[in-house]
């Protein structure tokens, strides 16, 4: 038996931890397709404790079962047969697994990195709860004739990168919209904007006021704004980990009609990588420079 297990390293969010899980599908799926008999050991990940990361430890552990709804997984693996056991269920079990994260192991065709990319798209479960608050903004947010989905990666973690400390986080927001601006400006009709951020408070106020600015008959909202509409769906909202109201925020990228966001994260490469392979037309997603090669390496859109 071969086993495959997701690894959680340093300071990974949400999609790079989906994007372990995602290796370790197609390392599975590699193996069946050889005869070999695979199963994927499920880790737990880990969520921030805090939007901005002021505090060390920066993240603390969460159940997988936050992101993907496990027992459902189970099954749609069974039609590939790859079994599927918990890290935590094997420790009485001496097994040396292949540790997958998001960096590639292997070279892979085309076609495998296409009929993975298809099943990952259209056969992963994601877990229930954030599914449904983000179903539920994307049909709220179907009001408008056109709107699309927007990351802003503008939160105050951000600072730990030299180029974003050296001009500061407000002058780097106002870039990032500038940047976004461009891009809103293709979409025709556009009556209305996602923005998916963990900015709160008046650092989403100052980007709302930037965005209208540029298009002043534009409906900026976030999750805030539209959970906010239905008292039991904040609450649920605000129960989450910070990584579990991230999901909301990428389910709902991945499922808008236009999607944009920069290149260089993590978060809006997958999403693209998603909606490519759920056949959006490549109009619907633009992703603006700096141009990441990695991501296109590691999770190819074929």
């Amino acid at each position: 038996m071969n086993y495959f297990q997701n690894r959680v390293e340093g300071k990974e969010g949400l999609c790079n931890q989906l994007m372990a899980v995602f290796r370790t599908l197609t390392e599975a799926f590699h193996s069946g397709g050889r005869n070999e008999p695979s199963c994927i050991l499920l880790a737990d990940g880990q969520t921030r404790r805090s939007v901005d990361s002021e505090q060390e430890p920066y993240f603390l552990p969460l159940p997988i079962d936050a992101f993907i709804d496990v027992p459902q997984l189970e099954k749609v693996l069974a039609t590939k047969h790859v079994s599927l056991r918990r890290v935590q269920d094997l420790q009485a079990e001496q097994v040396q697994p292949v540790l997958c994260s998001r960096f590639a192991i292997r070279s892979m065709t085309q076609e495998e990195s296409r009929d993975t990319g298809v099943w990952i798209a259209t056969s992963f479960p994601f877990a229930a709860k954030p599914l449904k608050l983000a179903q539920w903004i994307i049909d709220k947010m179907s009001f408008y004739p056109a709107w699309s989905a927007l990351q802003l990666r503008i939160e105050g973690d951000m600072l730990h990168f030299p180029e974003v400390s050296s001009i500061g986080l407000d002058a780097y927001a106002i870039q990032q919209v500038d940047l976004a601006s461009e891009c809103m400006a293709r979409i025709p009709g556009l009556k209305a904007v996602y923005v998916a951020t963990g900015a709160q408070g008046d650092k989403f106020k100052t980007v709302s006021n930037e965005l209208t600015k540029h298009f002043p008959q534009l409906e900026v909202k976030n999750k805030a704004a539209m959970l906010r509409l239905s008292p039991e769906l904040w609450q649920e909202f605000e129960d989450l980990s910070l990584e579990e109201q991230a999901l909301v925020d990428w389910l709902v990228c991945v499922g808008a009609p236009y999607f944009l966001g920069p290149h260089v994260t993590s978060f809006s490469y997958l999403a693209g990588y998603i909606r490519h392979y759920r056949g959006f037309e490549p109009e619907a997603t633009q992703l603006w420079p700096a141009y990441q090669n990695a991501w296109e390496s590691w999770f190819p859109r074929v």
